[in-house]
């Protein structure tokens, strides 16, 4: 009985470190995104004033200082010590990084290019992405797959465990509809409807949803982080972004199905889905087997055998 409670008590507090740790992740990966273009690339001295006004930084003192920020741990100062410590969980070949490879990321893995020898470091923040400072204002945003280096991808290492799957950690239960974009200046991401904020979106930032809703609240992922944002804040494009004000509402209509897509036109971008039951509005506006339709902000079209009126 004694050594099944001591096993179930360093089980829990192993399970209490990975949340913990996947928390400062997380605000670690914020604070990257929202310091994009900010600091100039130095390697003099001035290079340790990555969280200053105005800022410094080149590649590897980015991802030292921010490792030392947010868990208090050093990895190194230079790319040439910092590929001494953590573990190795990937050995590249060179050339790019591949889907493969990727797949056995998690977010904060430090990525080290120059297969003879390493010059260069970014951190991956999941979702197929990285921040680096390699040149200019920085840090920059990249897609993992596309980045290329002259020296070649040669390896990941990992400094803290957050637990969770791969790539980033993002949820098996999240299944992408389609994307928005956010309208907001630094738009909180919620773990609930009205929840504690996990996460931070911008003016631009393309998220994507899965058609789950809580109130006026999306279910949506970014950068890894899945959680719920506010609809005022989304853009879903096409028709879904037209002004309420172009929408005469003639009655309402009921969906009949589990699972029903709206889209932005006729076989168009799916914008959300509903379920049987779900309450619609409706102008009186079709095309072909397409009914035009409002469901909350959204303004689409649903296929009309999932309506009645």
């Amino acid at each position: 009985m004694f050594v099944f409670l001591a096993a179930h008590s360093a089980s829990r507090r192993h399970r209490i470190s990975n949340d913990s740790n996947a928390q400062k992740m997380d605000a670690m990966i914020q604070k990257g995104l929202s310091m994009r273009g900010h600091n100039t690339y130095t390697q003099s001295s001035k290079r340790t004033q990555v969280f200053s006004e105005p800022g410094y930084s080149d590649c590897s003192s980015f991802c030292w200082k921010m490792y030392e920020k947010f868990f208090g741990i050093y990895v190194g100062s230079w790319t040439g010590e910092q590929i001494t410590k953590g573990k190795r969980v990937v050995k590249g070949s060179g050339g790019k990084v591949t889907s493969s490879q990727m797949s056995q990321f998690k977010k904060g893995d430090l990525l080290f290019y120059g297969v003879s020898q390493v010059k260069h470091v970014e951190m991956y923040i999941g979702n197929g992405q990285q921040l680096g400072h390699g040149s200019g204002m920085g840090p920059k945003l990249v897609n993992t797959l596309s980045y290329s280096h002259s020296g070649g991808f040669r390896e990941a290492r990992r400094y803290v465990d957050i637990g969770g799957g791969s790539s980033g950690g993002s949820s098996s239960s999240f299944t992408k509809k389609g994307t928005a974009k956010c309208t907001g200046n630094s738009v909180n991401i919620r773990s609930s409807a009205w929840g504690s904020v996990i996460g931070t979106a911008y003016k631009g930032d393309v998220v994507e949803y899965d058609g789950q809703k809580d109130g006026e609240f999306y279910h949506i992922r970014f950068n890894g982080v899945v959680g719920y944002m506010s609809e005022k804040y989304l853009d879903f494009g096409g028709s879904s972004s037209s002004s309420s004000s172009s929408f005469t509402v003639k009655g309402t209509c009921t969906c009949t199905g589990d699972d029903v897509n709206i889209r932005d036109g006729p076989n168009g971008n799916i914008l959300t889905s509903v379920n049987k039951g779900t309450q619609l509005q409706y102008d009186g506006k079709t095309n072909g087997n397409w009914v035009h339709i409002k469901y909350g902000s959204i303004i689409g079209y649903i296929y009309k055998q999932y309506v009645a009126y």
